[in-house]
């Protein structure tokens, strides 16, 4: 949609400005949420994206805005931004005590298959980790008012000997993170969650259970 025709160096902001010639088709979409964002290649335990980038050098991705003010200088950005809000699929949040190994591009799973990934992550008031996550459009009927949501990174082990417990969700959580969905079968009839629906990530599988804790108390 776009070809880069000059590259001069901004010294006053230590920076580079490249100038870009846009195809007249999308002019019209040139506007103040639109992004910009340099196409490196990646390799992860997750995936391999951009390896063209090595052959063919680095490109520029956009993402169209939905402002109606038009605009035609941008600050390019570090990295592919957010799967923007209005995309098909559930756009939901998880606060939490601590990230762990989770970073952005952290699978969800359910039932060991892939439905959505983190989107981003923020530190709340120094006190909690907020993390906006994505569910893709096939799968976004499974995700319930009452679906728990537990960190499946690693080998999890409960249980004492000889009745251990070791679950591993997949290779890709064990090497990279991964968030699991659960929906308890006493909850599997709740509604459907909703975009910016905020649920709590649970430690492990056997904490986002289903129940009330409960302390019974004996005569003798």
């Amino acid at each position: 949609v776009g070809l880069v025709k000059q590259v001069l160096p901004d010294l006053d902001n230590k920076q580079i400005k490249a100038i870009v010639k846009m195809d007249q088709d999308v002019v019209d979409n040139l506007v103040d949420d639109t992004l910009f964002w340099i196409v490196r290649p990646e390799l992860s335990a997750r995936s391999i994206q951009g390896l063209d980038a090595i052959l063919s050098g680095s490109s520029i991705g956009m993402q169209i805005g939905t402002s109606t003010s038009p605009r035609h200088e941008f600050q390019g950005l570090a990295g592919v931004p957010p799967i923007s809000s209005d995309t098909p699929g559930l756009h939901l949040k998880l606060t939490t005590e601590r990230l762990g190994s989770i970073e952005i591009g952290t699978g969800i799973y359910y039932r060991n298959i892939e439905i959505g990934e983190v989107q981003a992550y923020q530190l709340v008031l120094d006190e909690s980790v907020l993390i906006d996550f994505y569910i893709e459009p096939e799968f976004a009927h499974l995700v319930r008012d009452g679906s728990r949501f537990c960190n499946a990174s690693g080998v999890q082990v409960s249980g004492k000997l000889p009745n251990l417990k070791v679950q591993v969700e997949s290779l890709a959580s064990l090497l990279r993170g991964g968030i699991l969905l659960h929906t308890p079968k006493q909850l599997q009839d709740s509604p459907m969650a909703e975009n910016g629906r905020l649920f709590s990530l649970y430690p492990d599988l056997e904490s986002a259970d289903y129940g009330i804790p409960m302390t019974l108390t004996l005569t003798s």
